[in-house]
Protein backbone atom coordinates (compact mmCIF):
# COMPACT_ATOMS: atom_id res chain seq x y z
CA UNK A 1 0.00 0.00 0.00
CA UNK A 2 1.77 3.34 -1.27
CA UNK A 3 2.58 6.00 2.02
CA UNK A 4 -0.71 8.29 1.57
CA UNK A 5 -2.92 5.61 0.85
CA UNK A 6 -1.82 4.29 4.49
CA UNK A 7 -1.20 7.41 6.18
CA UNK A 8 -5.36 7.61 4.80
CA UNK A 9 -6.65 4.64 5.50
CA UNK A 10 -4.87 5.17 9.59
CA UNK A 11 -6.81 8.16 9.89
CA UNK A 12 -9.96 6.60 8.85
CA UNK A 13 -9.79 4.02 11.09
CA UNK A 14 -8.26 6.08 13.97
CA UNK A 15 -11.79 8.08 13.69
CA UNK A 16 -13.90 5.52 13.64
CA UNK A 17 -12.09 3.88 16.91
CA UNK A 18 -12.76 6.94 18.46
CA UNK A 19 -16.29 7.06 17.72
CA UNK A 20 -16.65 3.47 19.90
CA UNK A 21 -14.11 4.54 23.22
CA UNK A 22 -15.63 5.59 26.45
CA UNK A 23 -13.78 6.48 29.67
CA UNK A 24 -13.68 3.08 30.58
CA UNK A 25 -12.06 1.93 27.27
CA UNK A 26 -12.93 0.74 24.41
CA UNK A 27 -15.50 -2.96 24.90
CA UNK A 28 -14.56 -5.93 22.50
CA UNK A 29 -17.18 -8.46 22.84
CA UNK A 30 -15.46 -12.20 22.81
CA UNK A 31 -16.99 -16.07 23.00
CA UNK A 32 -14.55 -17.69 25.39
CA UNK A 33 -14.86 -21.39 26.29
CA UNK A 34 -12.78 -22.29 29.53
CA UNK A 35 -12.39 -25.81 30.24
CA UNK A 36 -10.86 -27.40 33.77
CA UNK A 37 -10.18 -30.73 34.46
CA UNK A 38 -8.09 -33.00 36.99
CA UNK A 39 -5.26 -36.32 36.91
CA UNK A 40 -6.10 -38.66 38.92
CA UNK A 41 -3.89 -40.80 40.93
CA UNK A 42 -2.67 -43.45 39.60
CA UNK A 43 -4.31 -47.00 40.40
CA UNK A 44 -2.62 -49.22 43.11
CA UNK A 45 -2.37 -52.50 41.89
CA UNK A 46 -2.10 -55.28 44.32
CA UNK A 47 0.65 -58.17 43.08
Amino acid sequence: MPPHALERFRQEHLQEVAQLATPDGIWLDIGVLYTSGTKRAPALVNE
